[in-house]
C-alpha cells in the first residue's frame, strides 16, 4: 500500500510562504505518523544538523533515518490510503 506523506516548510517569503516536498511511503501497514513527527522535532533541534540544506535534502535525512521504504513524489499521484500532511 502506499501512504503520501506531504512536508510543508515554511519559507519566510511573503511571495512564497510554504514549500511543500510529498513523498510515498510504501508499506504494509500503516506508518506511525507520531513517530516520523517524533523524528522531524528532533532533526531541526539537533546541534550536528547542516543549517543551509535545501528542503528536499532535509526530507531526504528525515526520510532516511525512518527505516521506511520511502521515494520523493516528483510526478504522477500514486493510488493511496491517504495523505497525511506536516506543517514545518
Amino acid at each position: 500500500m502506499n501512504y503520501i506523506l506531504q512536508f510543508n516548510f515554511e519559507t519566510g517569503d511573503a511571495s512564497c510562504k510554504y514549500y511543500q516536498v510529498y513523498v510515498v511511503i510504501k508499506s504494509e501497514e500503516r506508518p506511525d505518523f507520531e513517530t516520523i513527527e517524533d523524528s522531524i522535532s528532533s532533526y531541526f533541534e539537533s546541534s550536528s544538523r547542516d543549517e543551509d540544506l535545501e528542503y528536499d535534502d532535509n526530507v531526504e535525512e528525515i526520510m532516511n533515518e525512518s527505516g521506511l521504504e520511502w521515494n520523493f513524489m516528483r510526478d504522477d499521484v500514486p493510488k493511496s490510503e491517504l495523505i497525511h500532511s506536516l506543517w514545518i
